[in-house]
């Protein structure tokens, strides 16, 4: 296993999955109507950007830390459902990232205009629009990816075989969740969230298992 990629592969990914929630935290738009957001975000639109900046990054550091997970599991074993989830973990890239980059590319510059139906239509904190629709339908095909790259080593022990229950448990919960935004159910819709926290200790223990001489 090439350990030294993989650390940076962790830190990287963890350093983002960090950032990005007290970014969040710090830009989440205030006001009980669009409106009132509008008009928050305007005020600190420099922070609001700099957050999707960062939630950009979020796809090519997981997709850099599971390619270099999966050299270390598989030892280099690429055959032809590995290439396919890989061509997937592409294809989220894109959907999400039209998602994070719209967020900064676009609606910034349309957020104080008249339009508020084309505003709100690409506004990510809108469960109805475009922004959520590919953000979601991007992490419904990260799953699809994970759980055909790594399902074969699911039912092994050892901590290395762990780490993959934890994300194929994420991987199954926001396919649950993507259906519930496609069915307009609140409920499931918002276990996106317990996905994504998931993430979280499978990446700690990606970065402890690349220091593992033995692995």
């Amino acid at each position: 296993m090439k350990k030294s990629r993989l650390t940076l592969a962790s830190i990287l990914f963890t350093i983002v999955i960090i950032l990005w929630p007290l970014l969040v935290m710090f830009s989440l738009p205030e006001g009980s109507n669009y409106v009132q957001q509008f008009k928050s975000i305007s005020e600190t639109i420099h922070l609001y950007i700099l957050n999707f900046m960062v939630a950009f990054l979020v796809a090519p550091a997981m997709i850099f830390m599971l390619y270099e997970f999966y050299v270390a599991v598989s030892g280099k074993k690429w055959n032809f459902i590995a290439k396919t989830g890989f061509i997937l973990y592409g294809l989220y890239f894109v959907l999400v990232n039209i998602s994070y980059g719209s967020q900064f590319l676009y609606l910034p510059f349309i957020i104080n205009s008249y339009d508020t139906t084309e505003t709100l239509k690409w506004y990510f904190y809108n469960d109805n629009s475009l922004a959520i629709f590919f953000n979601q339908t991007g992490y419904l095909v990260w799953s699809i990816a994970t759980l055909t790259v790594f399902i074969k080593y699911l039912f092994k022990s050892t901590l290395i075989f762990f780490i993959i229950k934890i994300l194929s448990l994420s991987a199954f919960t926001q396919i649950v969740a993507t259906i519930g935004l496609y069915l307009n159910k609140a409920e499931l819709s918002s276990l996106t969230f317990y996905s994504g926290i998931l993430l979280f200790p499978a990446c700690i223990l990606i970065f402890v298992v690349s220091l593992n001489k033995k692995t």
